[in-house]
């Protein structure tokens, strides 16, 4: 449970420090962050599977680069369900989804780090 609470506590950070980077990755402040990462972690879990399936023969032609364009979707449908987080153009939430990406694959590359944290 404690590993749960944890990975919501970095993919909020990794979602307000998107934010500031990207403009027109607008979040207002941390309680719609938290509900944010909630939803997209819903969005990945249920529809995220289905959608790559569907797309395997445009991920093998694009070497996996079409996955950022899902990852960029599934932020569009995030702010579509959330006041409080608005994406003013596709070319925000591409960029958007590549920073998350990036953020996420470097705190999860570090299971040691994990580890330290939890104890």
């Amino acid at each position: 449970m404690l590993i749960f609470f944890v990975n919501i506590l970095i993919s909020t950070l990794a979602i307000l420090i998107t934010a500031r980077l990207v403009p027109g990755f607008e979040i207002d402040n941390p309680s719609p962050a938290i509900i944010s990462c909630l939803m997209v972690g819903l969005i990945n879990f249920l529809i995220r599977p289905i959608l790559l399936l569907l797309a395997i023969p445009l991920n093998m032609a694009t070497i996996g680069l079409f996955t950022f364009i899902f990852n960029a979707l599934i932020l569009n449908l995030a702010t579509g369900l959330i006041d409080d987080f608005n994406l003013t153009s596709w070319g925000a939430s591409l960029l958007g989804a590549f920073i998350l990406t990036l953020i996420r694959l470097s705190t999860d590359s570090y299971p040691q780090t994990r580890r330290k944290l939890l104890g």
